[in-house]
């Protein structure tokens, strides 16, 4: 069903597409968006927040045939690289992640807004966080009511209190070289260079979300010292990290990191060469990990780590408990070389009878319950921390069995 407009708001080149149809709307004599598409078309078009769904190249055009707007005015809206809301947008010849968009609420220049009654689209890329023409940081919360912003009648008055955006006070961004650096990053064309800053992004908003100091000034400064000053950038996290060393494991802190390990090889190596000594104790922070976390953690692939549940290699007894979220405590105890109740995890070998108090990885696989495959593999990624030098004539590699169970309790 499409709507007849008396007035067509011509865009700017830069505009976003809420900012476009909100100027629609006024110019039309309608009090929101909603009265401006109608009831029909909004919930079968527009399902959640508006700029959200209006920010996606498809449902935005959906937007201008209902309303019988020039169809040419989609370049408005982020052409999608894929099927799904999740897809990555494509800005120019690069592929943008979707979390690196604000899609739930708006932000804006309080200067550019007054000079000019419209929403940039650069304003909705995270790495812009303050205006690189007026110097100030964009604002996303009404200074009056302190509401986020989500505008449903004008781009110049807060939804929930009337309050004139165009009046409020800036706050001066001092150094804007991240935000130009980005903009370079952006007009270079490389999808495999921003495939790189998206991973970096990524893992250090998930890095500083542990204690919520994931801004997006902060964010930002990591992810352009990771490009520009590597050196530092590793140092740096590690001294991080060291500063929790009362709240997590640092393996555990590394998460962020393991995922996108062929970007922070250098990192998780730093991190681990330096690791402190850590205990569990009260001031210790769980949180829930997934089975795809876990394996990261403890290095084994998806096989290896459904065949240690299996043996009920990890010790928490109750296996329904690995086909859900594990506490990363019970993670801690485990590299730790803990179980449930700080006894060794391996203290189960004390019961196996070996010769010259040596056990091979057959021995160590029948033991754990194991194959031998991935008795061999974790072995060689130090699970075990076993003495090499253990060798006997034409029989297979041995390993201190003195070490071996007492090897994970000294590992961290």
């Amino acid at each position: 069903m499409q709507n007849t407009l008396l007035i067509q708001a011509i865009p700017y080149e830069d505009e976003s597409p809420i900012s476009f149809l909100l100027r629609t709307a006024k110019l039309n004599a309608h009090s929101s968006i909603f009265n401006l598409v109608g009831k029909v078309n909004y919930q079968s078009i527009i399902k959640e927040s508006l700029n959200y769904h209006l920010v996606d190249d498809v449902r935005f055009s959906l937007v201008l045939n209902a309303l019988n707007i020039n169809s040419d005015y989609s370049y408005l809206a982020f052409e999608r690289s894929g099927p799904t809301n999740r897809s990555p947008r494509i800005i120019g010849a690069i592929e943008v992640d979707h979390e690196l968009l604000v899609l739930d609420n708006i932000r804006y220049c309080p200067i550019c807004l007054a000079e000019n009654a419209y929403l940039k689209k650069l304003w909705m890329l995270k790495p812009i966080y303050a205006c690189p023409t007026h110097s100030c940081f964009l604002i996303d919360s009404c200074p009056n009511c302190d509401n986020p912003i989500t505008l449903k009648a004008s781009v110049k008055n807060c939804s929930c209190c009337g309050y004139e955006l165009d009046k409020a006070p800036t706050r001066e961004a001092t150094s804007l070289e991240t935000i130009y650096w980005f903009i370079d990053v952006l007009n270079n064309n490389s999808n495999k260079l921003f495939k790189e800053f998206t991973a970096c992004w990524k893992a250090f908003n998930e890095f500083f979300e542990f204690d919520g100091s994931n801004t997006d000034l902060k964010v930002s400064l990591y992810v352009y010292e990771y490009f520009q000053s590597p050196e530092t950038s590793v140092l740096k996290l590690s001294s991080c990290i060291h500063s929790r060393r009362d709240y997590s494991h640092p393996r555990i802190q590394l998460l962020p990191f393991l995922k996108y390990e062929r970007f922070f090889k250098q990192h998780i190596q730093t991190v681990e060469e330096n690791a402190y000594e850590y205990k569990i104790s009260e001031k210790s922070i769980s949180r829930k990990l997934s089975n795809y976390q876990i394996k990261r953690v403890l290095k084994v692939s998806r096989f290896e780590l459904e065949k240690l549940i299996e043996s009920d290699y990890l010790k928490f007894g109750n296996k329904e408990l690995y086909h859900g979220n594990i506490s990363s405590l019970d993670i801690e105890r485990f590299i730790m070389g803990l179980n449930n109740v700080d006894q060794p995890t391996f203290e189960i070998l004390d019961t196996v009878t070996i010769c010259n108090d040596c056990i091979d990885l057959k021995e160590i696989s029948k033991t754990l319950e194991i194959n031998y495959e991935t008795a061999r593999k974790l072995a060689n990624n130090g699970w075990f921390d076993v003495d090499k030098n253990v060798q006997i004539a034409d029989k297979p590699q041995m390993y201190s069995k003195k070490k071996f169970i007492h090897s994970k309790a000294n590992t961290c």
